[in-house]
């Protein structure tokens, strides 16, 4: 049985996910968790961002009542948010989020918005961090190649040449002839794919 205590290493692990993620100290950043998430990853969260530099603004919302008629976990299907006005505009005005949610936001209704304000979203969901850790120790590049594999070619190349190879949007028009707008439509919709496939790889290793 594992103790839900502070652990060094788990700090450690958080730092790395949100290094990968490129958050950056001067960025806007949110926890979002429910009254029921485990408090425990929500503390390492927070220490992990402060380590990196960054001021994380907690944003708790009530969770919901549970209608389901046997337990239910990690959906990717949150009803936490519920389009809550308030909720809405701090995270529509983030940079990054990290998303603590019970059920996790990847199936949400308010995930498309979001995300088309431009914000970026690390989905842990309710986890224990012993599962981040285990996730952690893989050899990311290969982790990262074998989601990157899964999807459509086009998909897959322009978040490559974003993400791993650090073009800017107008670097990947002049490289491929697409504009500004098809570029960002394609990333938006690329990192949406590629979201489904690390959260199916996520719940495959936790099975293991």
């Amino acid at each position: 049985m594992l103790q839900d205590r502070i652990e060094a290493k788990w700090i450690a692990s958080f730092v790395r996910v949100f290094e990968l993620c490129q958050v950056q100290a001067s960025e806007t950043t949110v926890i979002l968790c429910e009254t029921q998430s485990r408090a425990l990853t929500i503390q390492l969260a927070e220490l992990a961002l402060q380590q990196l530099g960054l001021r994380p603004c907690l944003l708790t919302l009530p969770t919901p009542l549970q209608t389901a008629p046997v337990p239910v976990r990690s959906t990717g299907a949150s009803i936490a948010l519920q389009g809550h006005p308030a909720a809405m505009a701090a995270l529509t005005a983030a940079d990054f989020i990290v998303d603590l949610t019970l059920e996790g936001l990847l199936h949400a209704p308010e995930l498309a918005t979001i995300l088309k304000s431009g914000a970026r979203v690390q989905m842990i969901s309710n986890e224990h961090p012993e599962a981040l850790e285990r996730l952690e120790r893989q050899e990311t590049s290969l982790w990262v190649q074998r989601a990157l594999s899964q999807l459509p070619a086009k998909d897959a190349s322009v978040l490559d040449q974003f993400y791993l190879k650090g073009l800017s949007v107008d670097e990947i028009c002049q490289a491929t002839g697409l504009t500004e707008s098809n570029v960002k439509t394609r990333l938006l919709r690329a990192r949406r794919r590629l979201r489904e496939v690390v959260e199916q790889q996520f719940h495959q290793q936790l099975m293991n």
